[in-house]
């Protein structure tokens, strides 16, 4: 179910991307800045088998209204347990938003969204999702952001990658 619906999604972003107008093939949208981004805390101290959970915040999001953002990491080290919605941030109350996660093959590709298609009062800065994760091996490990793939409330897409250097979480296990 959560593969179709990823699918779903993707293909929804797919669809309604659309380019400037000019026909040069630019796509508008979100301007998206690494800035924008950030996976908190910056570094994690645990042992084997000790679950601990990273949050995804978001600045400067005023028309965002779903998205797939893929996170780098070492399966072998680390094991994806559950996502779950704040209480209240930028997808609004929890009961409004929605989040998916699918593991890949170099880590997890995550999908969120509003629900309702008025974006009201909610917040354009803070917690996206809580993930939670279970330390499997000793050693050393860097979460990092992968693609990117954004839609905002014009039906505009932007796909971003975020390169190898971007602020990530050091997992430490021990």
């Amino acid at each position: 179910m959560k593969t179709l619906t990823m699918m779903i999604l993707t293909l929804g972003l797919f669809v309604t991307g659309c380019s400037d107008g000019e026909g040069n093939g630019n796509i508008q949208g979100l301007d998206i800045e690494t800035s924008n981004l950030k996976l908190e805390p910056p570094h994690i101290d645990a042992g084997i088998g000790d679950m601990f959970q990273i949050t995804i915040e978001v600045a400067n999001a005023e028309t965002f209204r779903t998205g797939i953002i893929e996170l780098v990491y070492d399966r072998d080290l680390v094991e994806f347990m559950e996502s779950a919605l704040p209480s209240s941030g930028l997808l609004g109350p929890a009961d409004e938003g929605l989040a998916f996660a699918h593991e890949t093959g170099d880590g997890l590709a995550l999908g969120f969204g509003r629900l309702d298609s008025e974006r009201g009062e909610s917040d354009t800065e803070g917690t996206l999702v809580i993930l939670s994760f279970r330390c499997l091996d000793s050693g050393t490990d860097q979460i990092l952001f992968g693609a990117q793939t954004w839609l905002d409330e014009s039906g505009a897409m932007v796909n971003r990658h975020f390169e190898a250097d971007s602020d990530g979480v050091i997992v430490e296990i021990h």
